[in-house]
């Protein structure tokens, strides 16, 4: 009869060791970086299918924004980490607002594949654009998301003021690297 426990025991070592590799070794899923909730609207807006620039406008009406020429931004880089993570980094500010955090969504493939909101100073934003320091307070924005090789991104930037554009990047529109 003790063997019998013996071969129950050596049975629960050998899973349970298995199970604690598979948990070590799981790999780690990209951190939520979103800060703030999403104003109502921004949220309706991130459920649209949003596949280009051209479909922008309608998708931003029906939830409920507007354009605006007074909210910049501009995508620095979008640099692949690994099979699966691609890291975008960029600035956003709108020049009559108070420093609120800005919401950040990421389309591609028309459907919103990340969302964030701008958190702390660029002082070389803040300088060249002459914000003041409550403008200059939250216009940093940085994330993981998870998109195929040479795929359009479309980065759009909402304020909680339920202004909207699109971010600019150099050249062109923002693509996943291969």
């Amino acid at each position: 009869m003790s063997k019998y426990y013996l071969g129950i025991l050596g049975a629960g070592v050998l899973i349970g060791s298995f199970l604690l590799t598979l948990w070590i070794t799981a790999p780690a899923t990209p951190p939520d970086i979103k800060s703030e909730p999403l104003t109502v609207n921004a949220e309706i807006f991130a459920t649209y299918l949003v596949p280009d620039e051209d479909m922008l406008p309608a998708a931003a009406s029906a939830a409920g924004l507007q354009h605006s020429a007074k909210l910049k931004g501009f995508i620095d880089s979008v640099t692949r980490l690994n099979n699966d993570q691609v890291k975008i980094l960029g600035w956003a500010f709108d020049e009559l607002g108070e420093g609120d955090p800005i919401t950040i969504l990421v389309f591609a493939q028309g459907k919103n594949v990340f969302q964030t909101q701008t958190k702390g100073t660029r002082l070389d934003v803040a300088g060249a654009w002459k914000l003041s320091s409550a403008a200059a307070a939250n216009v940093a924005f940085a994330g993981l998301l998870r998109c195929l090789p040479r795929q359009q991104l479309l980065v759009v930037a909402v304020t909680q003021a339920n202004l909207s554009t699109t971010l600019g990047h150099v050249p062109g529109q923002p693509v996943c690297p291969a």
